[in-house]
This record gives C-alpha cells, structure tokens and sequence, in this order.
C-alpha cells in the first residue's frame, strides 16, 4: 500500500462534509415559481407594458386578452427549468430560493396567443402595488426580466434580462 493512500483517505473524509454543503446549497439555489406570486394585469395596467426601464421589449405584440387559469399553469409548471438555463448561477441572489414575481399580460404576436411575462426578483418582496400597477424595475441584473410564452406551443422566447447598472 502506498504511503500517501492513507493520507488521501483522511483528507477525503475531512473534505466531503465541506464539499457536499457546497453543492448541496448550490442545488437549493433554485427559481420559486408558485401561483401566489403571479398575476394577470388588466387591460389598463397593460396598456403601458411597452414602455420598460433598462430593457427592450419585444417586436410584434400587440392587442390584449385575458390569459386562462389553464394557461398559466402551463406556463408556470415549466418556467423555473427555463430560467435556470438562462441566469446563471452567479448572477442570482445568494438565498435559497429565488421568488420570482410575474404580471402577465395577455397579447397576440401574428395572431396567435402569447402571454408577455414582466418578471422581477421578490427577494425580499417589494412593498409595492406589483398585483395592481405594472412594475418597472431599471437594472437589476437577470433575475429582473420579460420574456414571451407561446400559449399554443409552450414554448418561451424573448428574454431579456435587465442589465447591472
């Protein structure tokens, strides 16, 4: 047996509790999607939705309509998997969670349905009227972003996340 083996084990033994921990709050670094934290804007709150902060807004949606529970539900059961391959890691807050608050606006691209997701980091929860006005969050990084959800497809396009100021 060589000399060094016994040592290696040792070492190993001692680092694993540091490197699980690691990992383990890396995994618990994850998107909190949950219906309380998202709401369909009216016809007035969305009539401003082009006009945003620090980001543009997507081409070719126009109109409003008023999205289904059924819809939302499609869209929120894949929506954390999505931002996970787009914000990385480093640029999300250092909490377990991320809660993400949502204003969905219901609008048509080419004549189809699309719900337009104004979506901005709640860690901590903003003392705003965000379930009533529409926010709009200058800079931010990432986690303060609108992407576009094809209600026919399930399909995400257009996200722009706010830049760091």
């Amino acid at each position: 047996m060589p000399r060094w083996l016994p040592i290696l084990l040792v070492a190993v033994l001692l680092l694993a509790p540091v490197i699980t921990q690691a990992l383990a709050s890396q995994d618990l670094r994850r998107f909190e999607i949950t219906p309380d934290n998202g709401v369909v804007m009216s016809r007035d709150a969305a009539a401003s939705v082009a006009a945003t902060c620090s980001r543009p807004f997507p081409s070719g949606l126009t109109g409003y309509w008023v999205p289904l529970p059924s819809d939302l539900a499609r869209l929120e059961t894949t929506l954390a998997g999505y931002l996970d391959e787009r914000i990385p890691f480093e640029q999300r807050p250092r909490t377990p969670t991320v809660p993400i608050l949502r204003q969905y606006v219901g609008m048509y691209r080419s004549g189809r349905k699309v719900i337009y997701v104004n979506g901005f980091n709640g860690d901590p929860v903003p003392q705003l009227p965000w379930r009533t006005e529409l926010l709009r969050v200058c800079d931010g990084g990432p986690t303060n972003f609108g992407l576009v959800f094809d209600t026919a497809t399930g399909a995400f396009t257009d996200f722009l996340g706010n830049p760091w100021f």
